[in-house]
């Protein structure tokens, strides 16, 4: 309770100070297209609820990218996956802020398992808990992390060079 106290008084006097100059007027764009998905969801007379969507995405996640992994199946649950999120994205309704936040919440995890399915089709070897029936041996020369990251509307991956991975 101390600690968190302390960050909001810090928070507090940042947000008086340290933003008065800040132009927000390139997040305008981004704040109004989030506010009428918010409001497209609060609205909607019937569709799909929160929970429908989070035990979906749960499944898809086992059946397709769990203990043991291929290609063929990680394409096919990356495709599913994204027509899960669509549809979610289309059908979802809550009636309350309460219900939306869970909304909000499910797409972050549908946006994590899109990631998952594509770092999985990325990593062509088996290391660790990541068991690739196509590749079962670990390849030495991929020793490193591989950074994904959203570019526009497209996930990118790339592996980064040794001295460059974490600068």
């Amino acid at each position: 309770a101390v600690f968190g106290a302390i960050a909001g008084d810090y928070a507090g006097k940042y947000a008086l100070e340290g933003t008065s100059g800040a132009d927000f007027s390139k997040a305008e764009p981004k704040i109004e297209e989030m506010s009428k998905t918010f409001n497209r969801i609060l609205n909607r007379e019937a569709g799909t609820n929160w929970k429908e969507v989070m035990s979906a995405l749960q499944q898809t996640m086992i059946d397709y990218a769990g203990t043991l992994r291929s290609e063929p199946s990680l394409k096919a649950g990356l495709a599913h996956l994204r027509r899960l999120k669509e549809k979610a994205h289309s059908t979802i309704t809550a009636k309350n802020q309460h219900e939306l936040v869970h909304c909000l919440e499910a797409f972050n995890l549908l946006d994590i398992g899109e990631v998952v399915f594509i770092s999985a089709l990325e990593r062509k070897e088996t290391r660790g808990s990541h068991v690739r029936a196509d590749y079962p041996f670990t390849n030495p020369l991929m020793n490193g992390s591989l950074v994904c990251k959203k570019v526009g509307d497209k996930i990118v991956t790339e592996w980064p060079q040794q001295d460059e991975e974490w600068s």
